[in-house]
């Protein structure tokens, strides 16, 4: 890995030592705009029952009669498998996810081979290949393949390896069930549990769905939970998923989920695995009745799991009841059950300064009034707005995730100097739905908007802003000879014509980051996926403007590689050969540490003045 000559790093060193006394210094004579705290008014209502990733979640297809975000359906392994590695995703699921996605909603979709009363969904190949399966009577009846083939288990790992490699991090994509094995992909064969796959088949299905997806979440059905021996589950990413609940959900009962929950020690799981559900279709007509038909009580079922969202069809339809027949109160009761699932996030506090000529510092506390965290990283961002646009919006590297029930979190960001033009501005806070046209996760606060939760008033004022392209040195006070770091033309806190390159970062000042990146690569990558958004980048570098971001991003794909960085370094370094020129560089650059002292000293003896001064 390539590294500055050590001369010239220390070099820089000692500028950015000489910089920090004159600034500290400079602390004498100009006090930062102080910051004001602002508080906030939360109000549920505002939280809607189609808020993403949580609520209630019919089977595909558009519905007026109650909010929702979220559709499931069934896939059969047949409608996007062909061979052993032939697939035809094309036609088996991207119809199904362009449709949801184009009502601004997100898909959960589950694949099976055994739908009982309906469809054997075992692939044409595989039958010919000599997987046999086995008729049974129950629930209408149908056939249960021979989960112990090897064929067939090599197929199913080759399939979920080919989803996760097409699919995985896909915004159309809320959350994928693991499904496949047994009825109705549940994961058992009741009544004839003779029938079910072997534990080893267990113990392949999940780690192929735990390698293949690192972004998108995969939830198991809980049955596989009451399995002794029990498949290898607790160390992976996948969640839950109860599909009998508020009907075989609570305790005191052995086989109930959350007994089986306690019994295996995984009660904290929720706190980063999402745990959902299928209400129990025999009683989804009368969950919501007055006094409620549930054999348990829903309420206590939300609140003890931490379910984020139920498939509840019954909620949806005209026929059998269904919400377009029940009453007003009844309806509304059904919609507070949908908004009681899943987060409630919640701005409860914000600091920032009302004026700011340069950089301004922002603190903002965040709640969640929910049952279970956002689990998706979804980015979190602040906006200057002017009037309804937003003018500026910044990426900030918050984990949102992190927020969990009755656990608020300070988050900070820098919002950098030079980036508005002068005037006053709503700043204002929002999460962005990566899926095109989705619908927003609106806050719990009276004070959201279309633009999302408005802060307060930010004004900017038009003092330090000069003709530089940053803190160049020219006749202005920056850092290091044109490294200026301003991301604009005439944006920058130096008063004089610096000499940075472009729009952002001097070539120098970027060879530095880029450096500074590369050698800690991992630690800046916060996700895990091998390449840095902008957030993570500039959080780990605060000096990286988006325009040396954009230098950086080699393939403009809007990430960073330890490729991209290791080209731009090699590319950039003014002596690959060796230090040979350094020395030269040096004394050329020693001679410029003589203003630097003299601040400094001018600095030093004024504070010192002054402080006497003070005292007398």
């Amino acid at each position: 890995m390539w590294h500055h000559c050590e001369i010239t790093r220390h070099l820089g060193d000692m500028r950015r030592g000489i910089a920090l006394v004159a600034f500290v210094g400079g602390l004498a004579w100009v006090a930062p705009a102080a910051a004001e705290t602002h508080t906030y008014t939360f109000d549920p209502a505002m939280a809607p029952a189609s808020n993403p990733l949580k609520g209630f979640v019919p089977f595909t297809g558009g519905y007026a009669s109650f909010p929702y975000s979220m559709e499931f359906n069934y896939v059969g392994l047949d409608e996007v498998m062909t061979g052993l590695n032939s697939f035809r995703f094309e036609m088996g699921l991207d119809p199904l996810l362009d449709e949801v996605a184009s009502r601004g909603n997100q898909t959960i979709f589950r694949l099976f081979l055994d739908y009982p009363g309906e469809r054997f969904a075992l692939p044409q190949f595989l039958i010919d290949a000599g997987v046999e399966s086995t008729p049974y009577t129950s629930d209408g009846g149908g056939r249960s393949p021979d989960y112990g083939n090897e064929t067939l288990v090599s197929a199913l790992e080759q399939c979920i390896a080919a989803l996760g490699a097409r699919y995985d991090g896909d915004p159309r994509i809320a959350f994928i069930q693991a499904g496949l094995l047994g009825h109705w992909g549940e994961w058992h064969t009741h009544p004839d549990e003779n029938l079910f796959a072997p534990l080893a088949t267990q113990n392949r299905i999940i780690a192929a769905y735990d390698e293949a997806f690192d972004k998108t979440f995969v939830l198991i059905s809980q049955d596989m939970l009451a399995y002794e021996p029990r498949a290898t589950f607790d160390g992976t990413r996948l969640g839950l998923h109860d599909d009998d609940f508020a009907n075989n959900t609570l305790p005191p009962g052995p086989d109930q989920f959350w007994s089986r929950v306690l019994r295996l020690g995984l009660e904290n799981r929720w706190r980063t695995r999402p745990i959902a559900g299928e209400a129990q279709p025999d009683f989804q007509e009368a969950i919501f009745d007055q006094p409620s038909g549930a054999p348990e009580d829903f309420a206590e079922a939300v609140s003890t799991t931490h379910a984020s969202w139920l498939i509840y069809h019954q909620a949806f339809e005209g026929e059998n009841g269904g919400s377009n027949g029940w009453s007003a109160a009844k309806r509304e009761r059904a919609i507070a059950g949908a908004r009681s699932t899943g987060y409630t996030l919640y701005v409860s506090e914000a600091d920032f300064p009302a004026t700011a000529s340069g950089a301004v510092a922002v603190s903002v506390r965040l709640e969640n009034r929910g049952v279970a965290p956002l689990y998706y990283d979804w980015p979190v961002r602040l906006e200057l707005v002017n009037g309804a646009e937003p003018v500026s919006a910044f990426d900030t590297a918050w984990s949102i995730s992190s927020v969990l029930p009755g656990n608020p979190v300070n988050f900070e960001h820098m919002i950098p100097s030079g980036s508005l033009a002068p005037g006053s501005y709503t700043l204002s806070l929002r999460i962005e739905n990566p899926l095109p046209g989705g619908k927003p996760v609106i806050f719990a606060n009276a004070e959201y908007a279309a633009s999302g939760v408005r802060l307060g008033t930010l004004t900017i004022s038009g003092e330090g802003e000069g003709e530089g392209e940053g803190e160049g040195e020219g006749e202005g006070e920056g850092e290091g000879e044109g490294e200026g770091e301003g991301e604009g033309e005439g944006e920058g806190e130096g008063e004089g014509e610096g000499e940075g390159e472009g729009e952002g970062e001097g070539e120098d000042a970027l060879l530095e980051i880029a450096d500074a990146l590369l050698n800690g690569f991992e630690d800046a990558d916060l996700n895990r996926d091998a390449s840095l958004s902008f957030a993570e980048a500039s959080a780990a570098q605060p000096g990286l403007s988006l325009a040396g971001f954009g230098v950086l991003d080699g393939d403009g794909d809007g990430a960073l590689n330890e490729e991209e960085l290791d080209a731009y370094v090699e590319e950039n370094d003014p002596d690959p050969a060796g230090c040979a020129g350094a020395k030269a560089a040096a004394r050329r650059r020693i001679s410029s540490f003589f203003p630097d002292l003299l601040l400094m000293g001018v600095v030093l003896i004024a504070y010192h003045a002054r402080s006497r001064f003070t005292r007398i």
